[in-house]
């Protein structure tokens, strides 16, 4: 539980932050978009408003997101009238349910769908793309054959198809992930082998780092790879499947030493932590 002045109202696209006064826009969009993004926002809000606006944003148009922070808006007024006619101490509003603290924290998805062995609150707002699935379950993990997941963020190797793998090891200044042939055999082709593991590790390394909650820096030791255009490829790869990380990633590509360096904001505990 956190104290704080710095009041937030939650959106599909935006957060409203009725006494902030600035604007902070997701950095998984592009510079030219959060510009244009800043400037269209500034102009509608009102001193001293601020807000943040949610990497899905960037794909609504001013009408939707006009909307939407008109609606936090009458919310915010709604708390203020209903603060201002109660008596001290009392709650003015109930703080997020699990399920929508879940939904913030993967930046409210268009669509999902989520299974829940507790009944949820009809009156709570929910999006429309969101399906809710009652299940009553003791153990859903079980149900959806999730443990085995859950297991494997315990333990450093990753398997990869063909034999290869990948191992991660934390430590107190980074997160270090190293590519491994394994018994996936590598002979005269070696350069095409090699980008093929390296972008099924990619592919992979973007889902650890959500799996595991991985955050801070990390650095990636990636098979070597001789052409120019075949490391290209690793790096596009990389950006893809983080591209949808509801935390941002940044990647700063090779190193010096043929290490690829990324950093990812830290959303929450890693799992390496809660061992």
């Amino acid at each position: 539980m956190q104290l704080t002045e710095k009041i937030q109202l939650s959106g599909d696209h935006l957060v409203y932050l009725p006494n902030s006064n600035y604007v902070a826009i997701s950095h998984q969009l592009d510079h030219e978009e959060r510009e244009c993004l800043r400037k269209e926002i500034a102009g509608w809000l009102r001193t001293p408003e601020g807000i943040i606006v949610r990497s899905k944003a960037g794909r609504k148009s001013a009408a939707v997101l006009i909307r939407e922070l008109n609606q936090l808006r009458s919310e915010w007024r709604s708390l203020l009238k209903r603060s201002a006619a109660m008596k001290a101490p009392g709650r003015v509003c109930r703080r997020l349910s699990l399920l929508s603290s879940i939904l913030n924290e993967n930046h409210r998805p268009e669509s999902c769908t989520v299974f829940s062995n507790i009944p949820v609150d009809n009156d709570e707002k929910i999006s429309a793309g969101v399906d809710m699935i009652y299940e009553p379950a003791d153990n859903l993990f079980a149900v959806h054959d999730l443990e085995k997941i859950w297991r494997s963020v315990e333990q450093p190797g990753v398997p990869l198809p063909k034999g290869a793998s990948i191992a991660i090891e934390h430590t107190a200044a980074l997160t270090a992930i190293d590519v491994n042939t394994g018994s996936r055999v590598v002979g005269d082709h070696w350069e095409e082998q090699a980008l093929s593991i390296n972008l099924d590790a990619a592919r992979e390394i973007g889902r650890q780092l959500r799996l595991r909650g991985i955050g801070g820096m990390v650095a990636v030791d990636f098979l070597r790879l001789h052409k120019h255009e075949n490391r290209d490829r690793v790096i596009d790869e990389l950006e893809r499947v983080t591209a949808q990380d509801p935390a941002t990633v940044k990647i700063f590509g090779y190193s010096e030493m043929g290490l690829v360096e990324l950093t990812r904001k830290r959303t929450r505990r890693e799992a390496a932590d809660r061992n």
